[in-house]
């Protein structure tokens, strides 16, 4: 449904690019899912909510970490480390949960 792409797609942005923390995103998720529910049931009137629409609201993460992973927006992090006097990059890697540089 494109509201629910475009809304999470619109957290999924100020997450990502903007870096808003992963507490508000999911304050964002759980509003943009109450006021589409509103909407919803102002629109049917005095009727309940249809099934569809209330799988569609079932379907919409509560969390940014599980729309990231819906969504593969979840990158692997490769640390380098430069030197201070040649600026070389060397890979950092961890031996027994210390950090070590590549040789």
């Amino acid at each position: 449904d494109p509201i629910l792409v475009l809304t999470v797609f619109m957290i999924m942005v100020t997450h990502v690019v903007a870096g808003l923390e992963r507490r508000f995103c999911n304050w964002l998720l759980r509003m943009s899912q109450y006021i589409i529910h509103t909407t919803l049931a102002r629109a049917c009137g005095t009727s309940p909510i249809p099934a569809r629409e209330k799988n569609l609201l079932k379907e919409m993460p509560r969390d940014i970490r599980s729309a990231r992973k819906k969504w593969d927006l979840d990158g692997i992090t490769i640390l380098y480390a430069a030197c201070p006097s040649c600026h070389m990059l060397q890979k950092v890697v961890y031996e027994k949960g210390k950090p070590t540089l590549s040789p």
